[in-house]
């Protein structure tokens, strides 16, 4: 598989891993405030405060884990650009998207909406 191949199948695996790391986040976070709790109740708090710690760390890191994933279009628009590149590297690729009308005209015009709304999508979501 080439790299266009593999970034189609990453777009499709990423939001399950995204949604896997916020499950874990979520329960080992609710572990963590359960150990945190719990301590005192114990003889030996501080390995149990220690087990707190560790599980505190870890829902930090997949929380931020999943918050940096890229989303499903995002990873398809650079799968895109990465398939653009390879066919403006031939001399008919080059010539197709300097030409400037008819289909590559109406392909550009296509794809600036189709960033445009998506675009306009995130901001909205902010």
């Amino acid at each position: 598989m080439n790299s266009f191949s593999w970034l189609i199948y990453l777009s499709y695996v990423v939001g399950n891993i995204s949604t896997l790391a916020v499950v874990l986040a979520l329960i080992l976070g609710i572990a963590a405030i359960f150990f945190y709790a719990s301590s005192s109740q114990y003889e030996d708090s501080v390995k149990v405060k220690k087990t707190g710690h560790i599980l505190a760390g870890i829902t930090l890191f997949l929380s931020l884990f999943s918050s940096v994933i890229p989303s499903r279009e995002v990873i398809m628009m650079i799968a895109g650009s990465e398939y653009l590149e390879e066919v403006a590297k031939t001399s008919d690729g080059r010539e197709f998207i300097n030409d400037g009308t008819g289909l590559a005209k109406d392909t550009v015009k296509l794809l600036r909406e189709y960033v445009t709304e998506n675009l306009n999508k995130v901001k909205e979501g902010d």
